[in-house]
């Protein structure tokens, strides 16, 4: 019984393992420092504002994606770098005519505490305000304005959190089970 539990429980791993990989995301994994999310710069086939891509990161499972360390934006950067554009990020100005350095937030509701702004950002620049962030090719930061202004990119980073897999969750189960036999 032991040996065909085992076996089991091997194979629903491995079909975890199957079902949940895709080749786009790319995941920063636990054993090497990471948060085990994974995240995938989406590049569109037309420029897109800051509020499309945040409604297409989460119809992708995900959300734009929240950099909460320099080991995270070290991480996100790299993937940045390689697509060769910049992307939009999840952070964003509660109030948009604040100064340019108050208020930002991540759509996850996140602590706002790290950033990485290029020297002399986030600066406001330009009409109507930058409030929306953006992540340069070199791993920088950036506001820019929103959409309405006719702002747009060609790519966002969509972070997706992974959910319990299916043998976490049957091993749960079968733990609950025993229990409950065992009284």
């Amino acid at each position: 019984m032991n040996m065909q539990r085992n076996t089991l429980l091997f194979a629903l791993i491995m079909l975890d393992t199957a079902v949940s990989a895709s080749a786009a995301l790319t995941q920063w994994r636990v054993d090497q420092g990471g948060n085990g999310h994974s995240y995938e710069v989406v590049n569109v086939a037309s420029p897109i504002g800051w509020d499309a891509a945040k409604t297409q990161a989460e119809s992708r499972g995900g959300y734009l994606a929240t950099l909460t360390s320099a080991a995270e934006n070290d991480f996100v950067g790299t993937l940045v770098q390689a697509n060769g554009r910049n992307a939009f990020l999840g952070g964003f100005q509660i109030d948009p005519s604040a100064p340019a350095n108050v208020g930002w937030a991540w759509v996850t509701g996140e602590t706002w505490s790290y950033t990485n702004w290029a020297a002399g950002e986030p600066n406001d620049q330009g009409s109507p305000s930058e409030w929306v962030l953006e992540m340069w090719s070199n791993g920088q930061w950036n506001d820019v304005p929103n959409a309405g202004s006719g702002y747009a990119e060609w790519a966002y980073v969509v972070e997706v959190v992974p959910a319990p897999s299916a043998a976490i969750v049957m091993l749960l189960g079968l733990r609950t089970t025993a229990r409950r036999r065992a009284h």
